[in-house]
């Protein structure tokens, strides 16, 4: 799976390098050639239309699985990924899931979309760390020097470029909203003493209320990477992949492809950010940032 990370950020390399410059609009279906290769295999490469028909389903949410409209596209989309796993094109996930054993009352393939949209936020936190780290030169030096030490023909962990993608998603969830019902009777504090909430309620946890809680977080609105190696990270309610039994069980593989890719676009130019996006390495990071209008001059890395 290293190669095929390589292979579509190379080419990506290639078009910015020829171009002068990487966008979203370049950047987005580059990754989802990526992500499509590494799902399905390289067959769904520029199968646009399965990606096309997951958001579409998710654009209505539960509500898909009750209209007809979007019942008929739901078995066409589900019926696509059964083919993707009959192939069983390696290495792909889909023809792992389908070559490993499961009980009767299982359906590995129905895991597959949820597979698809969570790369979706793998794809922004990518770029946006990617601005991060074009916007603050001493984190970028220190980058670059952990690269320098791979093979790119390799898997790698790049524990500081983890930490960047990581820091990315902490200063901008993806996930605003986290949903939990408690197990438990709950005391809360308020202003006039503490509130007794019962078993079974359900809480809406605004992510970055407590990502950016300058009270509890010294570091709230800098980009620092290093939390997440030192262990401060550690010590905060800091939620990029949620936790506890609702963990994302697919963190590790998606921090692994995210970072592969950065590091291998790094390897290949070097990006400067518009300065028009306001992320400088000398203000406060902002609280927003769309990562739709992201724009980078590039030209190629100098080796070292």
């Amino acid at each position: 799976m290293t190669e095929t990370v390589v292979s579509e950020t190379g080419e990506l390399n290639e078009l910015a390098r020829a171009r002068g410059h990487l966008d979203a609009g370049s950047f987005l279906p580059a990754w989802w050639n990526l992500v499509r290769s590494l799902v399905l295999g390289s067959s769904a490469r520029e199968d646009n239309s399965v990606t096309d028909q997951l958001w579409s389903l998710r654009s209505q949410g539960n509500w898909s699985y009750f209209l007809p409209h979007r019942r008929r596209l739901r078995d066409r989309f589900i019926e696509s990924l059964y083919q993707y796993a009959a192939r069983a094109e390696m290495p792909s996930l889909i023809a792992a899931v389908n070559q490993t054993s499961a009980a009767p009352s299982v359906d590995p393939i129905g895991q597959v979309p949820h597979w698809l949209f969570a790369f979706d936020a793998a794809g922004i936190v990518t770029i946006r760390a990617l601005a991060l780290l074009a916007t603050h030169p001493r984190q970028r030096a220190r980058a670059l020097e952990e690269i320098d030490e791979t093979d790119p023909r390799h898997p790698s962990r790049y524990p500081f470029l983890r930490a960047c993608v990581l820091e990315s998603a902490r200063l901008w969830p993806t996930t605003p909203v986290i949903l939990r019902d408690s197990i438990a009777p709950t005391t809360w504090p308020t202003e006039r003493g503490v509130a007794e909430i019962p078993t079974d309620s359900a809480f809406i946890i605004l992510t970055v209320a407590f990502h950016r809680d300058p009270q509890n977080v010294p570091f709230a609105d800098v980009f620092t990477p290093d939390a997440w190696l030192d262990g401060r990270a550690d010590t905060q309610a800091f939620m990029p992949f949620s936790g506890g039994p609702a963990v994302c069980p697919g963190q590790n593989f998606a921090l692994f492809v995210a970072t592969t890719a950065l590091a291998n676009l790094l390897r290949g130019n070097t990006f400067e950010l518009d300065p028009r996006t306001g992320l400088t390495a000398d203000a406060a990071v902002p609280a927003t940032l769309n990562h739709y209008s992201l724009r980078f001059r590039t030209k190629p890395a100098r080796r070292r």
